[in-house]
């Protein structure tokens, strides 16, 4: 079954090259040196508001020096059903209206959230407003000019950014610097809860010296008017880049190990996030997805159908400190060390959720990558039999939690051009139906 798109404007957004010209005059207009060798449309997300969100990977020919240009550009899409926003619309020196396609593309780092971000690719304001206090918290480096990659941007949530440091005197770093910062750009309302979420972690088992080796990146400083941490460059190869390799195996038995120390880990003050939660978000996503990619829609109501009917009981799971996003991108593996990342959506909740997650991930990955679908099926065997947790339902429990990661994994990939042929088969497959209509 070829999976098509029922609206001719989100086509036209989410196709690279219908947005190449678009994208290249905008790009041109601002940075006349700039030219895009190509363009990718890596993800695309629907958002509870209306609006759909369309995320552009840049790439450019060699021109214009080391002068800044944007890697990455948001653009957010109002379909027909959606009523434009109103109010003032932003500044032209912030976004681009595109009234064809119904499209605000937002000029980086310009953010409508974010409204700090620019600091972090602008040296002199990066300095006068961050080496201070650096400095006071003990920070003995120096940036070596604007970050140096971006590790990963969402319009209106965050931007992650790589910089790298030399000592303040003045020698230069070693080969494989070990002192490189991650700074994250949150809002400013959330980045106080996110940084003492951190802190309790590295308190609680899971600081750098940690004995067992399981940690997450080391908390430097809070810079809460402005929004950004600044953490410790995390080293390591992420269990998804092992996919594929022998190494696999291991990464996934590290996994486990991990989860199942965040699982017995107490913190305070954590929301909680129930069967109920999971169901109502994929009652949304369910139904935006299938409004827009029709041929879809008997699958997902099926298996939200069933999961919603077999939906497993409250009172048999004791709820823990779940992370809510665990999946094989999250863990990075450094000889014997272990390093859990993006703990953002910490809540209490039932621990096969994680466990579902991380399992829904590898199973999809066989979807992407079927030839490495054995070694990715001893990769959850690795997994499962080392996480260790006393409680003699979870495996009656772990089969829906799994389940329901893959329905929200086929819509969310659904959107993605790049991946929307290979939904069909997800939801076909013996995993999704078995586990969707497990008694249990």
């Amino acid at each position: 079954m070829k999976v098509t798109c029922a609206s001719p404007l989100l086509d036209r957004v989410t196709d690279a090259k219908h947005m190449h010209p678009h994208l290249s005059l905008i790009v041109h207009s601002r940075w006349s040196e700039a030219r895009i060798a190509a363009i990718d449309v890596p993800r695309v997300m629907p958002r509870p508001s209306g609006e759909i969100l369309v995320q552009y990977r840049l790439t450019y020919d060699d021109v214009g020096g080391s002068s800044f240009k944007p890697a990455i550009v948001f653009g957010q899409h109002y379909p027909e059903t959606v009523d434009l926003p109103t109010g003032d619309p932003p500044e032209k020196e912030t976004s681009v209206w595109l009234p064809e396609l119904r499209l605000r593309i937002w000029l980086f780092p310009n953010d409508p959230e974010l409204d700090q971000m620019g600091l972090l690719f602008d040296p002199a304001s990066f300095h006068e407003v961050y080496d201070k206090e650096l400095e006071n918290v003990g920070f003995d480096r120096v940036a070596m000019g604007t970050p140096s990659t971006i590790l990963g941007y969402r319009l209106g949530r965050r931007c992650v950014v790589r910089v790298i440091w030399q000592p303040k005197n003045g020698q230069p770093p070693p080969q494989s610097p070990k002192h490189d910062v991650v700074i994250k750009m949150s809002r400013k309302r959330n980045a106080l809860s996110l940084w003492t979420r951190w802190r309790q972690l590295e308190h609680d088992g899971f600081g750098y010296k940690s004995a067992d080796s399981m940690i997450v990146p080391k908390s430097l400083l809070l810079h809460q008017s402005t929004g950004a941490i600044f953490q410790e460059f995390a080293y390591g190869t992420s269990i998804h880049d092992m996919v594929g390799s022998d190494e696999l195996t291991e990464g996934c038995a590290a996994a486990g190990r991990i989860l199942s120390k965040l699982h017995r880990t107490r913190i305070s003050g954590l929301g909680n996030y129930s069967v109920d939660d999971e169901i109502g978000h994929l009652v949304w996503l369910v139904e935006s997805t299938a409004s827009s990619f029709p041929s879809l829609r008997d699958d997902l109501q099926d298996r939200l159908a069933a999961l919603t009917t077999n939906r497993p009981s409250a009172e048999r799971a004791v709820p823990v400190t779940c992370h809510r996003d665990f999946y094989d991108k999250q863990i990075l593996c450094d000889g014997d060390q272990t390093v859990l990342l993006d703990c953002d959506t910490l809540a209490l909740a039932d621990p096969a959720l994680d466990c579902g997650n991380f399992i829904a991930h590898l199973q999809w990955r066989t979807h992407q990558n079927p030839d490495r679908s054995d070694t990715l099926r001893r990769g959850i065997e690795a997994f499962t039999q080392s996480y260790s947790w006393q409680d003699g339902s979870l495996t009656a429990r772990l089969p829906w939690w799994t389940a329901a990661s893959l329905l929200r994994l086929a819509c969310l990939y659904a959107w993605r051009p790049r991946w929307r042929q290979q939904v069909p088969s997800l939801l076909r497959s013996r995993r999704l139906q078995g586990f969707a209509t497990a008694a249990l």
